[in-house]
């Protein structure tokens, strides 16, 4: 049996066998060892075959670096290494985006590239130091079965305690690209994990063939890049890690443990000429010199905080690493290897893009970004009822004036070949502006999709809100939210179209109310409903009243529950709107966060420019009168409706009796401004009713009566 068999073996025992934290490998304040590269090589050289093929190799590496440093191609070739990013994770915050992921590759270019400013203000003692690796990181774009990809994979797993050989074993039978065995001297993996057996990350310096696909490196999530659930100061950590693949020790040698545990005396510490002498530092001391002379702190092998450089010397040993075949990293750079695993040629695979906000008002401009891969170099954009309605650059900015809902296509190509990709449902332009005060009883609506004034958002894809008949505060209708079913944690949001609040006069105050029923499960569910509120059309959004479930109710059901009679329903009331939201653009969402608690109702939605009223406030926009004329009045069976001026137009009628009951509520629509229209009456009762009439300059109230 070859000993890198044996290797892999042994690696297996060691990823899956209990970590304890040694916190003499940690940063202060850290629960997580920062890197565990050498605690993994001292366990795999119990093995004497292991330890003997690996001194073995070690030599040969250093006669190979003798060579390197004397031969003439020591520097100004720019090697390229193929990369792929497989994500590990079971559906939380490990499952990190393709920005951090792309975030991560730009920050290990700039560092090996020497692109980093910061290189320019290390310590005088070590300036002119800092050197360019003359290495570059790419994204395969090639799987090892020809597919074409991203060079990402994901994988889904409920075995959140696997760790090492596991975790890749689990990668390669589950990922969404291809599931098989990725060749390790092909690619350079990245595990990404939310567990990497208690560090924040390790790998394994050269050793064997290196063609199996553990032979790659283990980060966290959150060390990953600088942004998402990762951060600047914990950005670094794929540089170090990517230093001991090409063959680097830490700065004061072979081991993890910084600091006092660290020996002068090691003849060879780092086996690197320009890195002084060091036992080590966790945090960034410039002035450490346990070992005689200054140490170099900032160097990307330890594990200050400052890290920043590479010496001239550690490149070298790098590049001797990436030329040697020890590990395979001479395959891994080969020019065969990069055409073959789409880095030299990437292959287009991938039109693709995304709109930074998918419903927006009259005017507003809406930011495409393409997102494709793999390296198109045209971009050819279709944007029906945008301006402009065609593109040629890769990000454009489109302007929407017109209501409706409108695709988009790109098309994408390079020097081989082209890709298009049509979305149907790009960007969702609202009509103008509603005005205040209004009202929705969900009473003239069957579904809410078809309304085109509300949109509902729901995480995940469960129960979301649906207008329900046979229950409501005042009238038949209302919404319903059938939390019930939901056993886990859900977020459902009611959105509403544009209010143009830009006439209100600073005398006013604005409310918004809505009737409300709801229990819970048990006595400690814990669930929220908040109301929100946006100035500029849905962009950006402020929460401005939030309750708990204790606080919404007291009503507590073991099974579905629907309110039985008025007392189950309550008002949620907010007022002091401030004015930097009277504008022509304003609108609110109500947002219920769900935890398996039982069912929500809402109806009656009401916005008015008044202190709050008891009752649902409706008319206080008063328009003329006289340019609306009701008859007959008494009426039998049909109310007729006639409006007198050009540029008065109904949109809405509401019939309310004199308790306050809302008898009917309709949208009017297809209508001519100047013509008639009717209102069958022969099902109310005889008595005296108000008519609400909604319309473009605001409403109405007529009295009538039914013989």
């Amino acid at each position: 049996m070859k000993y890198y068999t044996l290797f892999f073996s042994v690696l297996f025992f060691i990823g899956v066998k209990s970590q304890q934290i040694d916190y003499s490998n940690t940063r202060p304040g850290e629960d997580i060892e920062y890197c565990t590269t050498h605690k993994k090589l001292q366990e795999l050289l119990q093995d004497p075959k292991y330890r003997k093929q690996f001194e073995q190799e070690q030599n040969q590496f250093r006669n190979e670096e003798a060579i390197y440093l004397k031969s003439a191609r020591k520097r100004g070739t720019v090697y390229t290494i193929p990369v792929v990013f497989h994500v590990l994770h079971s559906g939380g915050v490990e499952n990190i985006s393709d920005e951090q992921i792309y975030d991560a590759l730009a920050i290990l270019n700039r560092d090996f590239r020497l692109q980093n400013t910061d290189a320019k203000t290390v310590h005088s003692d070590f300036a002119g130091l800092p050197t360019d690796v003359e290495i570059e990181f790419k994204m395969a774009t090639i799987a090892p079965n020809g597919a074409c990809f991203k060079g990402i994979t994901r994988t889904y797993t409920t075995d959140e305690t696997t760790a090492g050989d596991s975790q890749v074993s689990i990668i390669r039978n589950g990922n969404n690209v291809y599931k098989g065995e990725w060749t390790g001297n092909k690619y350079l993996h990245f595990f990404i994990c939310k567990s990497v057996g208690g560090a924040a990350g390790y790998t394994f310096r050269p050793f064997g063939s290196g063609n199996s696909m553990t032979n790659g490196i283990w980060i966290l999530h959150n060390y990953v890049g600088s942004i998402g659930t990762s951060n600047d100061i914990k950005s670094r950590a794929l540089t170090h890690e990517v230093g001991h693949w090409l063959n680097l020790m830490h700065t004061w040698g072979g081991n993890n443990n910084p600091g006092n545990i660290a020996s002068c005396d090691d003849p060879l510490q780092d086996e690197v000429d320009d890195t002084p002498k060091t036992k080590g530092v966790t945090f960034c001391n410039l002035d450490e010199n346990s070992c005689g002379p200054r140490a170099n702190v900032e160097n990307y092998m330890d594990y200050s905080y400052c890290s920043k450089m590479f010496t001239p010397k550690q490149v070298a040993r790098m590049r001797t690493a990436l030329l040697s075949s020890i590990g395979g990293r001479n395959i891994i750079s080969s020019a065969n290897n990069l055409k073959a695993v789409g880095v030299t040629i990437p292959k287009l695979c991938g039109a693709e893009f995304k709109v930074d906000r998918k419903t927006v008002c009259l005017g507003n401009t809406v930011n495409f970004t393409d997102i494709s891969y793999n390296s198109p170099t045209n971009w050819n954009w279709s944007f029906p009822g945008g301006t402009p309605t065609t593109s040629n650059e890769k990000n454009p900015k489109v302007i929407y004036n017109q209501p409706g809902v409108y695709s988009a296509t790109l098309t994408i190509s390079n020097s081989s070949s082209s890709q298009s990709f049509k979305m149907d449902t790009a960007v969702v332009v609202l009509s103008g502006s509603k005005k205040i005060t209004y009202l929705e009883s969900f009473n003239s609506l069957s579904k809410i999709n078809e309304s085109d004034f509300w949109s509902t958002t729901n995480i995940p894809e469960n129960s979301r809100f649906e207008v329900i008949k046979g229950l409501g505060y005042t009238d038949n209708s209302c919404l319903f939210l059938n939390n019930f079913s939901d056993n886990e944690k859900s977020s459902d949001e009611l959105i509403s179209g544009s209010l143009d609040l830009s006439n209100v006069k600073s005398s006013n105050e604005i409310t918004i109310q809505f009737r409300y029923a709801f229990a819970k499960s048990t006595s400690t569910n814990l669930e929220v409903l908040r109301l929100s509120l946006s100035d500029d059309c849905g962009e950006t959004w402020s929460v401005k009243k939030s309750m708990t479930s204790s606080s919404l109710s007291s009503i507590v059901s073991p099974t579905s529950w629907y309110p039985s009679s008025e007392k189950d329903w309550k008002t949620f009331t907010l007022t002091g709107i401030t004015s930097n939201y009277w504008t022509k653009d304003f609108r609110f969402k109500i947002d219920f966060q769900g935890n398996g608690g039982n069912n929500l109702f809402i109806d009656d939605i009401n916005i008015y420019p008044t202190a709050p009223q008891n009752e649902i406030v409706v008319g206080l926009d008063k328009v003329d009168e006289s340019n609306l004329l009701i008859s007959p009045n008494p009426v039998d069976n049909q109310l007729q409706i006639s409006t007198l001026k050009d540029n008065v137009r109904i949109t809405n009628y509401r019939i309310i009796d004199l308790t306050g009951k809302i008898i009917c509520n309709e949208n009017v629509t297809n209508l001519n401004q100047t013509s008639n229209f009717e209102i069958n009456t022969s099902n109310l009762n005889s008595g005296s009713y108000l008519l609400q009439l909604d319309t473009n300059e605001g409403a109405v109230t007529k009295h009538f009566v039914v013989k």
